[in-house]
């Protein structure tokens, strides 16, 4: 198990609820879902440690690499076999075809007290062969997928942090020495820049940190300039633009011409109406484009049939529309008909 995030902070309902999930020994699978950079991977860790007296057995980590820049997913084939080297058995002895890969590896299982953490799955297909059978045992799913066709899940799904949590983030880990002295309502407005998601505040608390003469100020109004805001959310390889950018590249052509379109045109707040308008389609392939934004979780639906997109996608999504796309004139003079005005970043 990867070492626990010293500076972790909120998710506390979260965490209670992994906790009491995987001590019920059940054969639970708990999944956790939510936008990229909304902090996942350091909750099922944080509730992994949490757990690990439980499991003596022993805890494994399997990074599924669903999303990461220039790296293909991990094939279920070859997770297993690291699996089962990781659980002691000799590289001559694990079989070459995955059905008994599956069974060997369940049978090992049978009749031990095991944690699993399978991080960033891409999809069910990737997820299920690596389930244990055994009732002893315990699996954390994260990813970006709502991953809703794995059978016997508690389902997690991660909002954008608290103001106030979102503050002590970013005070830690720029250090409370670079945020002394600074007003409370421009640290505020700062973490409201960085659109209360984790990834971005430690990134942005990151630059201010390797930058002595920076003021929390001078950083806001880097962030503030108009169509900067994703270019200055990035530290060393790390950045918020590409975690969107890779949630991007695995959609559908559909679905990438349906968060282009909406994630710049659509209001803050619309329904399938507007989105069919948008899409110049009708409702029934429009609600088809939503879901499965919704399924990324590049969208959000905080009421039933009504949708939104964060700040932080819809600029990813300017950005794209730019990039790959050519403003469309019939699409524009649709929406009009529907009083939806353009969305373009601040």
């Amino acid at each position: 198990m990867p070492r626990n995030v010293a500076d972790f902070t909120g998710r506390d309902r979260e965490v209670a609820t992994m906790v009491r999930l995987g001590e019920a020994g059940n054969a639970t699978i708990t999944t956790v879902e939510g936008m990229p950079g909304i902090g996942k991977t350091a909750l099922a860790i944080r509730a992994a440690h949490r757990l690990a007296d439980r499991f003596p057995d022993g805890q494994l980590f399997v990074q599924l690499h669903g999303h990461t820049p220039d790296r293909a997913p991990v094939q279920p084939h070859d997770a297993l076999h690291r699996v089962l080297r990781a659980l002691g058995l000799p590289e001559n002895r694990v079989p070459p075809h995955m059905d008994d890969q599956v069974g060997l590896y369940r049978s090992l299982l049978a009749d031990r007290k095991v944690l699993i953490v399978l991080d960033d799955a891409l999809s069910e297909t990737q997820v299920s062969p690596l389930l244990p059978g055994s009732p002893r045992c315990h699996v954390i799913v994260t990813g970006r997928r709502r991953l809703s066709g794995l059978d016997g899940t508690h389902a997690l799904s991660l909002d954008v942090l608290p103001l106030t949590d979102g503050v002590t983030i970013f005070s830690l880990v720029a250090g409370r020495d670079r945020v002394a002295g600074t007003p409370p309502q421009v640290l505020a407005n700062m973490v409201r820049r960085c659109g209360l998601l984790p990834l971005a505040l430690r990134l942005t608390a990151a630059r201010l940190r390797s930058h002595p003469r920076w003021t929390v100020g001078r950083l806001l109004t880097r962030l503030t300039a108009p169509r900067q805001r994703l270019s200055e959310l990035a530290a060393g390889e790390r950045s918020v633009a590409t975690a969107f950018e890779m949630s991007y590249r695995r959609l559908t052509d559909e679905h990438r011409r349906a968060y282009r379109l909406l994630g710049t045109r659509a209001p803050v707040d619309f329904g399938v109406e507007v989105a069919a308008a948008l899409l110049d389609t009708s409702t029934p392939a429009a609600e088809h484009a939503l879901e499965g934004l919704l399924d990324g979780h590049l969208l959000s639906e905080p009421v039933p049939g009504r949708y939104r997109f964060h700040d932080l996608v819809r600029d990813h999504a300017a950005c794209v529309m730019a990039r790959d796309d050519r403003p469309e004139s019939d699409t524009a003079k649709n929406a009009s008909a529907y009083g939806v005005a353009s969305y373009l970043p601040a």
